[in-house]
């Protein structure tokens, strides 16, 4: 019996070795596409593959100088990617979304086909959503949730010519708890979710799919956040927070490729995000109850 059980053991082993050493190979030998690269999660995803032998990797985002930046972080470090090439483009606009992926980044003469994208462009707003501006609303929409569908919809032609071709989503918490106060987001998140496993199980296993939800993360999300009226001191206090509790962006980085290369399709990062889904599931009363005294706290203490 404990013979047999051995031999149990050793055969799946022997197939995860198999599945991680196929992952393996798109990493080290494939080409990947970040959006949202010019800093946060984005640098430090575009670091990590490097760091993992990335062949060539294809950074996106509309702030060049910081873009300019992430390539010479990589170039200095002296890392095993062969090739790094940036592309500036605001993801909030449509026509040039097109415009560069289809006539710059995928262009006939270009000879690089694609492995894994990454749509980790995003954007916030914070404050109450009878006040805001709905260009803001929309704004946040479009970056987060429109851009990531017309970038998967332009690569996944060829995302599929690729032996092992994978998606990474980069939603929230905010994507499976409604978050006050960022509604927007919130809802851009929670869109990018269902995008993520509607197209998950139609492609059935041709593209995989792996959705990352962190809660903090240590980037400049939330000074860089949309609206006018958004008041400077409030931004700040936000920030703080999320440079106090956050995860870095470096370990979110470890922890996504990780991830990809494990085959998984869900990520939550932050032992807080992953309570706060159980108590949804399980007890979704009381995880309101928590989001409004959370939510109290931030609006006594003058963060929202």
């Amino acid at each position: 019996m404990s013979l047999r059980w051995s031999s149990v053991n050793l055969r799946i082993e022997f197939t995860q070795v198999s599945i991680d050493g196929l992952v393996m190979a798109r990493v080290k030998h494939g080409t990947v596409l970040i959006t949202g690269s010019a800093s946060g999660l984005g640098r430090a995803l575009a670091r990590e593959f490097a760091i993992r032998g990335a062949k060539h990797l294809v950074l996106v985002d509309r702030d060049k100088p910081n873009l300019d930046k992430t390539k010479e972080l990589i170039e200095a470090k002296s890392l095993k990617t062969s090739s790094i090439e940036t592309f500036v483009c605001d993801l909030s606009s449509k026509s040039e979304l097109h415009e560069i992926f289809l006539n710059k980044i995928f262009s006939n003469s270009r000879s690089h086909g694609l492995d894994v994208l990454v749509n980790c462009a995003g954007i916030t707003h914070i404050g109450s959503f009878e006040e805001m501006d709905l260009n803001d609303f929309e704004k946040v929409i479009a970056v987060n949730l429109l851009a990531a569908v017309r970038t998967t919809h332009i690569c996944l032609t060829k995302l599929r010519k690729s032996k092992n071709p994978a998606i990474i989503n980069v939603s929230s918490l905010a994507g499976l708890i409604g978050a006050p106060e960022m509604v927007a987001y919130s809802t851009s998140k929670f869109g990018l979710m269902g995008f993520t496993e509607s197209l998950r199980t139609e492609l059935d296993g041709k593209v995989h799919l792996l959705s990352v939800s962190p809660s903090l993360i240590k980037t400049a999300i939330a000074k860089n956040a949309a609206g006018v009226r958004q008041k400077q001191i409030q931004k700040n206090r936000l920030d703080r927070i999320l440079n106090r509790f956050g995860t870095s962006p470096e370990k979110a980085a470890v922890l996504i490729v990780d991830a990809l290369e494990k085959q998984k399709t869900e990520l939550i990062i932050n032992p807080d995000a992953h309570v706060m889904y159980a108590l949804k599931r399980f007890l979704p009363s009381s995880c309101q109850a928590l989001v409004q005294l959370g939510f109290r706290r931030l609006k006594k203490s003058g963060v929202l």
